[in-house]
């Protein structure tokens, strides 16, 4: 169903187009600080997204890019999906049943996520190709590039999961409270460092939506009722 795609461009474009605009431009702020860097590009990029945090040597740069992309990535599967359920309710589930809904909607957000990643890393490698007088793209960019856009995924989903499971629950604040303190406590930080496992990323991936779709399916009235 293109209505689901195209309403969520148009909201982005209407109504989130200069928060975009933040979200690309600042990475780029972060990277001209480290360009003259006499390090290698993936590094520079590393430094530039905070994908590769330390607690012994990352300076509050990274720190303050790690938190924001991660905080922008989920304000916007909360905005994505909750404009639906309380403002457009009649539009889409007169055209659409839950379940499809919630595939084809998570299809569609997987799509956007994907495109602005991309659109981050290949402004800031145009960048620093052009500044560093280089042509071949190393295949550790490609495999930073996906299993940051796969870890920036799974941290949505998983919100989102427990976003749902909030509101079956009655919106219970502690229950909010302690999944934070929890997600916080076991998520790793460092993106770099689980550049071996990405396959897991997307394993895990793959079965948090399922478990959204076998919950939004079987509960979509008690969320909708409760939203």
């Amino acid at each position: 169903m293109k209505y689901l795609f195209y309403n969520d461009i148009s909201y982005l474009i209407h109504n989130k187009i200069k928060i975009i605009l933040l979200v690309l431009i600042l990475p780029i702020c972060s990277l001209l600080l480290n360009i003259s860097s006499d390090i290698s590009i993936i590094e520079i990029l590393m430094k530039s997204m905070g994908t590769n945090l330390s607690l012994d040597y990352s300076g509050i740069v990274e720190v303050i890019m790690y938190i924001f992309n991660l905080s922008w990535f989920l304000y916007l599967i909360s905005e994505i999906y909750t404009k639906d359920l309380t403002d457009n309710l009649e539009n889409i589930f007169l055209r659409i049943k839950p379940i499809k809904y919630i595939v084809k909607k998570n299809l569609y957000f997987i799509i956007i996520t994907v495109f602005i990643k991309a659109i981050q890393y290949i402004l800031m490698i145009g960048i620093l190709m052009i500044s560093k007088n280089q042509t071949v793209i190393d295949y550790e960019l490609f495999k930073l590039i996906v299993v940051d856009t796969g870890y920036i995924l799974l941290i949505q989903y998983i919100f989102l999961f427990f976003y749902l499971i909030y509101i079956l629950l009655g919106k219970k604040i502690s229950f909010l409270i302690t999944t934070i303190i929890i997600l916080i406590a076991i998520v790793p930080k460092n993106v770099w460092s689980i550049c071996n496992y990405f396959y897991l990323i997307f394993l895990s991936l793959i079965l948090i939506n399922i478990l959204i779709c076998w919950v939004f399916s079987k509960y979509s009235k008690s969320i909708i009722e409760k939203i």
